[in-house]
């Protein structure tokens, strides 16, 4: 189990930090409630990937109502 989410139902997202780059993650979604787990969920993989850079500054050049 990587996230518990007892005493805060409202969260519905997990982070997940200090991937390393260019592994593949993959995860599984169980639910537990008080009717006891859910079946387990396909597996869902993703790859750590390096953090975009060298993007150039974004300008706005115009507007209208059109």
């Amino acid at each position: 189990m990587i996230y518990d989410g007892f005493g805060n139902i409202n969260k519905l997202f997990y982070t997940h930090a200090g991937l390393t780059t260019g592994l593949i993650y993959e995860y599984k979604v169980e639910v537990l409630n008080f009717n006891g787990p859910s079946d387990t969920s396909l597996p869902n993989n993703r790859a750590a990937c390096e953090v975009a850079s060298g993007f150039n500054n974004v300008f706005q050049i115009s507007t209208s109502q059109t």
